[in-house]
């Protein structure tokens, strides 16, 4: 069960472009007033949307409306039903031409909407029925008695055939493709196209086990090994091992619904790059010897690799320029014998601080091909996530404060986070911005 589960998840993930239509069609939202349903006939007749035109002014009859709504029901009718008639059997009979022959999924489609339009027949048929007999008199239409339900059926039976049929269509081309393939481009493509099958029933002969059979064979997997140097002060701070579990983590979020594409387990135990002019010869400490930096190991397909350039922790504290604030204070009882009391003039200064801290990491990565060699890209990237305080002090008056001043002092001093939280913050978003590159030369390169 859990075979055929999965078949159905990954779909979205291969066909994001490509859907099949759904039997379904609109229906106006329940118990909403006349007005509601009248606005949005004429909205949908004015757009020449004839069905929904309809179908809202079959609702507005149904929900009991005032006479003078009746006159204006009856426009949008008179105006839309004969044309919603004859565009529905014009789009039926231009659908029944171009899917006499099952050909590609396309087909399939328009059979689909062949069942959604008898549908439509037969909602409005429905909704006209329940309009009190009172009422539909004073509607100036001819109401269409046709049985749809019959071509329904009809269409129903066609749509269930053309699935069988292209179905096989998708399975003998896939097995053919299966059959015949011998590298992992050929099984992805094999697996891609038996795919196909399950946008229409997720059990057909043994394509799922074929399928699955291709994807394994087809996957490309994909290591992930980040370096630091020991002669720098970073070691202390930003290894190599850390980033590189939150750059997997980011990345298996990214492509875990890519059903040809795996990151490989990585055991380095992170391992420490010594300088050198290309970058390319490292030491491991497990091993104790040196080795070359491309990754080896058997069913490694492509290769991410990064070196930590840098890693800086800024710390800035601003005094901005002191704002000078004045204020009259009035005794309570402001008027003495018919005076006014001129009152009192009181000022203060405002000193806004502003403190800034953030780690920045440097970091150099490149896409390696583990079989040629061959360098997909190579980038420089850093990443930060600052973080950002303000307050404020005062002389004076306390009285004179405006709103906006009050906001500042009454704020305590707070120190900024520990280094190393600034650089978790930072190694956060760097590997998110990474993951989401690496992300789109996966796609882009259909690695």
């Amino acid at each position: 069960m859990k075979k055929y589960i999965f078949l159905f998840i990954m779909i979205s993930f291969l066909f994001p472009n490509e859907t099949i239509s759904q039997t379904s069609i609109f229906q106006p939202k329940k118990n909403r007033k006349t007005l509601g349903y009248l606005t949005s006939a004429k909205k949908e007749l004015k757009s020449k949307n004839y069905y929904k035109a309809i179908a809202n002014a079959s609702a507005a009859l149904n929900s009991k409306p005032k006479k003078r709504q009746v006159k204006k029901i009856n426009s949008v009718m008179e105006k839309g039903y004969a044309s919603f008639l004859q565009s529905n059997q014009e789009k039926i009979e231009a659908l029944q031409k171009t899917s006499t022959k099952i050909e590609k999924d396309e087909h399939i489609n328009q059979r689909k909407k062949i069942i959604n339009h008898y549908l439509e027949f037969i909602y409005v048929q429905n909704e006209l029925a329940k309009v009190p007999a009172d009422l539909m008199g004073k509607i100036a239409i001819t109401i269409d008695q046709t049985d749809h339900s019959a071509h329904l059926t009809t269409a129903e039976e066609s749509l269930a055939e053309g699935k069988k049929e292209m179905m096989e269509i998708h399975y003998v081309l896939g097995k053919d493709m299966f059959d015949k393939s011998t590298t992992r481009i050929e099984f992805k493509q094999a697996g891609r196209q038996l795919a196909k099958i399950f946008r229409y029933e997720s059990k057909y002969k043994d394509a799922a086990d074929l399928y699955l059979t291709s994807k394994e064979k087809g996957k490309t997997k994909m290591s992930v090994h980040f370096f630091h140097r020991p002669s720098q002060k970073v070691v202390t701070k930003m290894k190599g091992a850390e980033l590189e579990n939150k750059i997997t983590q980011k990345l298996y979020k990214k492509t875990n619904s890519n059903p040809f594409f795996s990151l490989y387990p990585n055991d380095s135990g992170g391992m420490i790059i010594y300088d050198t002019a290309d970058g390319m010869v490292g030491y491991n400490k497990a091993a104790n010897k040196s080795n070359t930096l491309r990754d080896k190991r058997e069913g490694v397909h492509y290769q991410l690799t990064g070196l930590i350039l840098e890693c800086e922790i800024v710390h800035n504290q601003k005094d901005l320029d002191p704002t000078t604030s004045t204020k009259t204070i009035k005794k309570e009882d402001s008027k003495k014998d018919g005076k006014d009391d001129p009152g009192i003039k009181v000022s203060a200064k405002v000193q806004v601080h502003s403190k800034t801290s953030y780690a920045n990491i440097s970091v150099s990565y490149k896409i390696i091909d583990t079989a040629t060699g061959e360098v997909l890209k190579t980038r420089r990237i850093a990443g930060s996530d600052p973080w950002f305080y303000e307050y404020g002090t005062y002389t004076g008056d306390k009285r004179a404060l405006s709103r906006s001043d009050k906001l500042f002092v009454d704020k305590k001093p707070k120190s900024p986070p520990s280094d190393q939280e600034l650089i978790k913050d930072a190694s956060i978003k760097l590997a998110e911005s990474i993951a989401k590159e690496v992300q789109e030369i996966i796609n882009s390169k259909d690695l």
